[in-house]
C-alpha cells in the first residue's frame, strides 16, 4: 500500500516529464490519493514525534539516575570502601581471594561489594530492556562497572555456580554479567594483581 503511494507520488511529483498513467494504483481516483497521502503523512509525523518524545523521556530517566547516584550517601560510601580495598592509585584491581568469598571476611567488604554489583545488575536491566540510554551510560559507569566485576568476579562465580542437584544454572547477576561482556575492551582492560600477603613474622620499625 506504502509503495504504490510513493510510486503515485513520484510520477506526479516529476514535472519535467509527463508521465501519463492509465489509472491510480488499487483503483482510487487522484483526489483520494491526495486525502490518503496526507493521512499517511500525518501518521508518519505523529509516529515520528512520538520517537523522539520518547528517546528524550530515555535520556531524562538516565541523566536522573546517574544524578541520583551522584547524590546518594550510600553508594558513595560503598564505592569508597570498594576503591580503597580493590582499587591502586595507578588504577590496577586487586582481584578478591577465593577463601575471602567464601569465609566472607569482615576486611574483604563482601557487603560493599554485594550492593555495587545489584545496583549495576539494576543498570543492566535498564539497558537491556531499553529503559536507559546505553551511550551515556556506558561513557560513565563503563570503567567501574567492569572494574567491581572483575574484582569480585570469585563472588560472582560462587553466586553464579549450579548448585548440586539443579539443571538450570542461577540466574544471579545475569544482566550484568551480559553488560560486562558487552563493554569488555582487551585494550582498556586493567592490570589484575594479587595482593601482597603481609609477613607476620616481619619486625616492625620502631
Amino acid at each position: 500500500m506504502l509503495a504504490a503511494t510513493a510510486l503515485f507520488a513520484l510520477a506526479e511529483w516529476l514535472g519535467g516529464r509527463r508521465i501519463v498513467l492509465a489509472a491510480p494504483p488499487i483503483g482510487l481516483e487522484k483526489a483520494q490519493w491526495v486525502v490518503l497521502l496526507g493521512a499517511v503523512a500525518a501518521v508518519a509525523g505523529w509516529i515520528t514525534s512520538a520517537i523522539v518524545t520518547m528517546r528524550n523521556s530515555i535520556r531524562q530517566h538516565t541523566i536522573t539516575t546517574l544524578l541520583n547516584s551522584r547524590l546518594s550517601e550510600t553508594y558513595m560510601s560503598q564505592t569508597r570502601l570498594v576503591n580503597a580495598r580493590y582499587f591502586t592509585p595507578s588504577g590496577a584491581i586487586y582481584r578478591l581471594g577465593e577463601e575471602e568469598a567464601r569465609s566472607g571476611a569482615p576486611e574483604a567488604q563482601i557487603p560493599a561489594l554485594r550492593y555495587l554489583l545489584n545496583y549495576f545488575e539494576f543498570i543492566a536491566v535498564g539497558i537491556r530492556y531499553g529503559d536507559l540510554d546505553e551511550t551515556l551510560m556506558k561513557q560513565t559507569f563503563r570503567g567501574i562497572l567492569c572494574g567491581v566485576y572483575e574484582a569480585a568476579e570469585p563472588l560472582i562465580r560462587q553466586r553464579r555456580t549450579t548448585p548440586p542437584g539443579r539443571k538450570a544454572a542461577p540466574r544471579t547477576f545475569e544482566h550484568l554479567h551480559w553488560l560486562y561482556e558487552r563493554w569488555f575492551d582487551p585494550e582498556l582492560q586493567r592490570q589484575v594483581l594479587d595482593r601482597p600477603v603481609a609477613n607476620p613474622y616481619r619486625r616492625r620499625s620502631v
